[in-house]
C-alpha cells in the first residue's frame, strides 16, 4: 500500500482522484503482458527464432506521415488489405494482420467523395480477393469537426468487436492543427479511444512543405504520442515506407508501386535489419 498525506483541501470536485489514482498505479511486482500485436511489417530475429516486427498494438495508435499525393492513401489501402488477410499477401507478403479473426475495421475518410471513397473501399477488396463482411468505410467529407468526432464516438459506442478503425486524416478532426489546446484534446482522444476500447487506430497526416515534419501542433503531438509513425514517399512512381519513429523494433523499409489494375503491390521484399 501507498502511504498516503492528509491534505486539507476546500475545493470541491466531482472528480474521484483518488480512484484515478489507483486505476493508473503500475505495480512493478505485477507481471503485465506486452499488448498484442494488431499490424506488423516483415520480421525481425531474437535469439535464433523469427518473431513478426511489430507496427501497432490493440489498445495504441500508429500514423502515415507523408507530403501531399506522396500515395499515403494507397499506404493505407494497403494496411487495411493486409490487417483483412485474404489474398492480400499476393501484394503486399510483408504486412500483415493478427488477431484479427471477425475483426470489424472501420475505415473513415474525411476527405473523399462518396465516389472515391467508394473506389478506394472496393481497391481494398480486390486485394483481399472476395468482399469481407466486416469492413465499413464512411466518408465523412462533409461534416464539421465536431460532427466527425461524435461520428467516431457513435461507432464505437456502437459497433462491436472492432479491430482496426482508419481516421483519413486526424487534422479534419480540428479547426486549427495550430490551435494547442485543441490539437492536445483530438491527440488525447487517440490514446483514449485506442486503449479504452482496445482496438488498434491507423491515422494520416501530412508533411511540411521540403520537411519531414507533420504538419502544425497536430503533427507535434500525434507523432510524439503515437506507437509507431511511417513515412511515405514517392519518388519515380515507386512509393516507400520507412519506419520514422516507433518503439518497437524498426522494420525495414518496403516499396511498392502501382500495377496495372490500379492497385498497390510491394516490389521489395524486408529483409531482416540486423
Amino acid at each position: 500500500m501507498i502511504d498516503l498525506i492528509e491534505i486539507n483541501d476546500d475545493l470541491e470536485s466531482d472528480i474521484d482522484y483518488g480512484k484515478i489514482a489507483n486505476k493508473s498505479f503500475i505495480n512493478v511486482d505485477e507481471e503485465i503482458e506486452r499488448q498484442p500485436i494488431a499490424l506488423s511489417i516483415g520480421d525481425h530475429e531474437y535469439r535464433g527464432s523469427l518473431y513478426p516486427t511489430p507496427v501497432a498494438s490493440y489498445g495504441d495508435f500508429f500514423c502515415l506521415v507523408g507530403a501531399s499525393k506522396s500515395r499515403k492513401t494507397y499506404a493505407k489501402k494497403a494496411i487495411l488489405a493486409a490487417y483483412i488477410g485474404g489474398r492480400s499477401n499476393e501484394y503486399f507478403k510483408d504486412i500483415k494482420g493478427h488477431l484479427n479473426q471477425d475483426k470489424v475495421i472501420i475505415d473513415n475518410d474525411t476527405e473523399q467523395s462518396n465516389y472515391h471513397t467508394q473506389r478506394g473501399a472496393r481497391q481494398v477488396l480486390d486485394m483481399v480477393g472476395s468482399k469481407y463482411p466486416h469492413y465499413y468505410p464512411y466518408s465523412l467529407r462533409s461534416c464539421t469537426p465536431t460532427e466527425r468526432i461524435g461520428v467516431i464516438k457513435w461507432q464505437l459506442e456502437n459497433i462491436k468487436n472492432i479491430g482496426l478503425m482508419f481516421i483519413d486524416g486526424i487534422a479534419d478532426l480540428v479547426k486549427n492543427v495550430n490551435d494547442l489546446d485543441e490539437c492536445n484534446e483530438v491527440t488525447q482522444l487517440l490514446m483514449s479511444w485506442s486503449k479504452d476500447y482496445n482496438i488498434c487506430i491507423g491515422t494520416i497526416l501530412h508533411m511540411n512543405y521540403g520537411s519531414m515534419k507533420a504538419t502544425g501542433h497536430l503533427g507535434s503531438a500525434v507523432t510524439k504520442k503515437a506507437e509507431s509513425v511511417i513515412a511515405v514517399s514517392t519518388t519515380d512512381g515507386i512509393t516507400k515506407l520507412e519506419a520514422q519513429f516507433t518503439r518497437n523494433i524498426p522494420f525495414k523499409d518496403i516499396e511498392f508501386e502501382i500495377n496495372n489494375n490500379g492497385l498497390p503491390q510491394q516490389t521489395t521484399q524486408n529483409e531482416l535489419p540486423y
